[in-house]
Formats: structure tokens, C-alpha cells, sequence
């Protein structure tokens, strides 16, 4: 866990930086990554507040690919959390975004989310299509 405590140290001082020069896309990664750290350590509700806040900063800056790949991680902490209606409403519009966008990168990992999304549902014939 030594290697969390530095990342999180390097995160809080990326953040100070960010504030300081008002780069709200900076301030959005690095909640992002604050989030992928957190998920780490098994706190997935304080993961997804963290997705959560990233994700509307990347929607003030018209940043959509971005809202799409945060959006996934924010809805595999809902699907860990049980919480399947988030999770699904969450998936359906990464994967509209990344349609539109030709975001052809983030699609799999979205159907993947997707497929555990209907393995916690119980539909085990859907999650396999």
C-alpha cells in the first residue's frame, strides 16, 4: 500500500497545481486517476464519488470521449455496489458516445462492463452475446 500513499500524494499536489491554473481538464484527470487509485483499495463508493465529480468536469469542458472511458469505470463501481440500474443507464451512454465519436478504443471494455452488468442481473445467455 506504499505505493498508493505516493500516488495519492502525487495526485493531491497534481490537483493543487491544476486549481491553481484553472485547468479544469487537469483537475478531471486527476480525479480520474485519484478514482483508479481508490477502486485499488477496495473503497468503491469514495472510486465512484471521485468518477462521478471527473466526469462532470469533463462534461463542462465538451470533453465526451472522456465522459465515455470515465463513465465505464464509474459504472463498474455501481456494478460492484449492486446498484444495476446506475450501472446500466451509466454503459448506455458511453457506448452512445462512443457510436458518435467513433471512439472505437473504449467500446470493447464497455461491452465487457456490459456483460458483468447482465451476469449480476442473472441473465447469463444475454452477458455471453
Amino acid at each position: 500500500m506504499g505505493e498508493l500513499k505516493v500516488s495519492e500524494e502525487a495526485s493531491q499536489k497534481a490537483l493543487l497545481i491544476f486549481k491553481n491554473m484553472k485547468s479544469k481538464r487537469g483537475i478531471a484527470i486527476t480525479l480520474q486517476n485519484m478514482g483508479f487509485a481508490e477502486y485499488v483499495r477496495g473503497s468503491i463508493s469514495k472510486s465512484a464519488a471521485l468518477f462521478k465529480d471527473a466526469i462532470d468536469i469533463f462534461r463542462e469542458v465538451y470533453d465526451f470521449p472522456n465522459v465515455a472511458r470515465c463513465g465505464k469505470h464509474l459504472a463498474n463501481c455501481f456494478i460492484d455496489l449492486r446498484e444495476k440500474e446506475k450501472a446500466e443507464s451509466i454503459l448506455e451512454e458511453a457506448q452512445k458516445i462512443n457510436l458518435e465519436m467513433s471512439e472505437v478504443g473504449n467500446s470493447p471494455e464497455v461491452y465487457i462492463s456490459l456483460a458483468r452488468l447482465e451476469i449480476l442481473k442473472g441473465n447469463l445467455i444475454k452477458a455471453r452475446e
